[in-house]
């Protein structure tokens, strides 16, 4: 039997987060026993009112079934949960997917139909500022190696791949999106997802966020052309795919990128939906399916962005030379933290300030260097993360000047209350290093080429990171 696992046409959400998080349509299915079958069944709603949100199309029966964590069954995630239910207790039960060749839906209102027939309900218009899907989930790899089968609506599709055609099987994470041309027409295609490495048998947080649109208003052809488009983020890090999925001379025709996505279509990490709208039709969204085999837990619709919800406020501090400075760790900050502490043989309660403060304060094996600051460079905090911080390549260009590149891991984090400073240091005899340049670019990360002054016979190079705290304005 092919095994797979997709998200389609997202489900969309009315309701933001307050002063305390709150959604609607979410679910942990605590409130369901063991055993239980879900779809085509009022729901036990933690968010709302009681109501049918799961449907089951397209196969003979819905074999998937809530299970209780523990003994034969999965173990209970230990990564960052959805923010609506960071601190919620219990946490017995998941979902055990099995579909037998149809689909479970997620319905964003309340399922249509009647016995036999049931059908997802109304679609919702995408925020303007984002919906966004989020949840935990374990994937199981296709048996064949194939991509789903989508139907004619379904606007994008998540999946684990084994490619078994060389000598040794490659399992990549991919996503079915609309590769958008010159002139912003969406062709459904496939990428390699790359990013965190996802393996089958693992919990993952999948967060997926759904807008409706990448092009700037004020662009030459605004009105006429519009992209809705995904951003996809495993445990709270952006997913890039391995080739554009934004035909790069798109803005010459179909108007300009906003400001709010240029990076991020520049790093290939928006992916258009397959199906566009109908001209002059709000983006709208009816459900998310999932079809196959894998595990399901702490499903959250809302239109706030969920990582926001990870932060403590003014409460995590870092110590930069000798006082206390007020940072945001991001929701991928705090599961690499963990995921560092986890494998040191320890544990971490990520929604505990404190304990999280002192990992992140923790210095990395016997290095002298705190955790935090390997996180804030992109890397993970250990030791051999930080070896990851080092000159790439040193070449010289067709004008003979020195090219100095570090490696594509160092991704110097901005918006964390932390400014990081990369400075190019040369040296004749390594007994004393003169400042060449700072870092610049779009990334932090990016050395102008050197040109070598008259009678100058530098021989060495380092790159040195300094840590201010970000000035308030």
């Amino acid at each position: 039997m092919k095994k797979l696992m997709f998200a389609t046409a997202l489900v969309a959400s009315a309701a933001a987060f307050a002063d305390a998080p709150t959604a609607i349509n979410a679910t942990s299915f605590e409130g369901y026993s063991a055993g239980a079958i879900i779809s085509n069944t009022g729901d036990v709603e933690e968010s709302g009112a009681d109501g049918k949100y799961f449907c089951f199309t397209g196969g003979d029966a819905d074999g998937s079934l809530v299970k209780t964590f523990g003994g034969e069954n999965l173990t209970a995630p230990n990564i960052i949960r959805p923010y609506y239910y960071a601190s919620a207790t219990p946490n017995d039960n998941y979902l055990e997917l099995s579909t037998e060749g149809g689909t479970l839906w997620r319905s964003i209102n309340t399922i249509g139909g009647t016995s036999g027939a049931y059908t997802l309900g109304t679609a919702e218009p995408v925020a303007a500022d984002g919906t966004y899907l989020d949840t935990l989930v374990q994937f199981t790899p296709t048996g064949d190696g194939g991509a789903p089968t989508l139907e004619s609506d379904d606007k994008l599709a998540i999946w684990l791949n084994v490619d078994s055609s060389g000598a040794t099987p490659v399992t990549n994470l991919m996503v079915q999106a609309g590769w958008v041309d010159a002139i912003g027409t969406p062709v459904a295609s496939n990428f390699v997802l790359t990013g965190t490495s996802v393996v089958a048998g693992e919990w993952y947080r999948l967060t997926i966020k759904a807008v409706p649109d990448i092009i700037d208003p004020q662009g030459t052809y605004a009105g006429f052309y519009r992209i809705p488009a995904f951003i996809i983020l495993i445990n709270g890090a952006e997913m890039a795919a391995t080739v554009a999925p934004v035909d790069a001379s798109l803005a010459n025709l179909a108007g300009t990128i906003s400001s709010d996505f240029t990076a991020l279509v520049a790093a290939n990490k928006v992916f258009p939906s397959i199906v566009p709208p109908a001209q002059n039709a709000d983006f709208a969204l009816q459900g998310v399916g999932f079809k196959g085999s894998g595990a399901l837990d702490d499903l959250v619709w809302t239109t706030e962005d969920p990582l926001q919800g990870s932060s403590g406020g003014d409460d995590y501090k870092v110590t930069i030379n000798g006082s206390d400075v007020v940072v945001t760790p991001s929701a991928e900050d705090l599961a690499a933290v963990q995921a560092a502490v986890i494998a040191g043989g320890g544990t971490l309660d990520v929604t505990d300030v404190a304990a999280v403060n002192a990992a992140l304060a923790a210095e990395i094996g016997s290095t002298g260097v705190p955790s935090w600051q390997a996180l804030f460079l992109g890397l993970p905090p250990t030791e051999a993360g930080l070896e990851s911080f080092k000159i790439d390549s040193i070449s010289f260009d067709e004008d003979g000047n020195v090219v100095v590149e570090l490696p594509d891991d160092v991704d110097p984090k901005t918006g964390r209350g932390v400014t990081i400073t990369l400075k190019l240091m040369g040296s004749n005899d390594l007994s004393s290093w003169t400042q060449i340049e700072t870092a610049g670019g779009t990334d932090n990360k990016t050395f102008a080429p050197v040109q070598p002054g008259l009678g100058e016979t530098k021989k060495f190079y380092k790159v040195v990171v300094e840590f201010a705290a970000t000035p308030v304005d």
